[in-house]
């Protein structure tokens, strides 16, 4: 059986391993956080933040990495990423 390998798209042209995925987080509910404002702040000032919504960001994806945590912010809806994370699976 070969392993499954799924990958999420987030908009601009960026797709991520769904198995580097931390957590995905709509902005609205989460940005209303002291502490959420202060590791976007953070992870900002790191160069850690990639912005792929073309605009303003509905929804961010923690991924950690080989070379580190990056943060993305994306235009899709969190529901809506969820959704193709679950459909994404394929054989490879």
């Amino acid at each position: 059986m070969k392993p499954k390998i799924a990958f999420l798209h987030l908009g601009g042209g960026f797709m991520i391993r769904s198995d580097a995925v931390i957590g995905v987080f709509d902005t609205d509910n989460c940005t209303s956080s002291r502490i959420t404002r202060e590791f976007l702040k953070k992870a900002e000032a790191n160069g850690a933040v990639v912005d792929t919504s073309g605009g303003f960001p509905e929804t961010f994806v923690l991924c950690g990495a080989w070379d580190g945590d990056k943060v993305y912010l994306t235009g899709i809806q969190s529901r809506t990423l969820r959704n193709k994370w679950n459909e994404s699976s394929f054989e490879v």
